[in-house]
């Protein structure tokens, strides 16, 4: 496509939106949540316009969802890590899902929470 400005030919190239492969498999349930998820509405086409960290997130969110969904807490914590659990697990759950895994999220996060920033080991002298 081109255009003429005062002798100037200005050629217009349009360039398609960079698609990045999903890094995990997406049920139909998936999808159908993703679409009134608070990121969302997320389509197949957005998700996978998505930048490789928003698509690991994404995948990690609905990972803990399938796992965490209907645990006890207590009993999940116990075979989980706080690696286990997505920073941005509201983004890429409804509301709802979210209630349904928030206590299990907590009850793996609250060891970590407690045992405070790690880091430099403090000095009892210093305080």
């Amino acid at each position: 496509m081109g255009l003429r400005l005062g002798g100037l030919a200005i050629v217009l190239v349009a360039y398609p939106v960079l698609a990045h492969a999903l890094p995990c498999a997406l049920s139909e349930a998936d999808y159908q949540s993703l679409a009134n998820a608070k990121a969302g509405p997320l389509t197949p086409a957005a998700i996978e316009a998505l930048s490789p960290g928003d698509q690991r997130d994404l995948c990690r969110a609905r990972k803990f969802y399938v796992e965490a969904r209907g645990k006890d807490p207590a009993v999940y914590a116990k075979t989980h890590t706080a690696d286990d659990v997505p920073i941005h697990l509201s983004r890429f759950t409804t509301p709802e899902e979210y209630q349904d895994v928030y206590k299990a999220g907590m009850a793996v996060m609250l060891p970590v929470i407690e045992r405070g920033p790690s880091g430099p080991a403090r000095d009892p002298a210093r305080r």
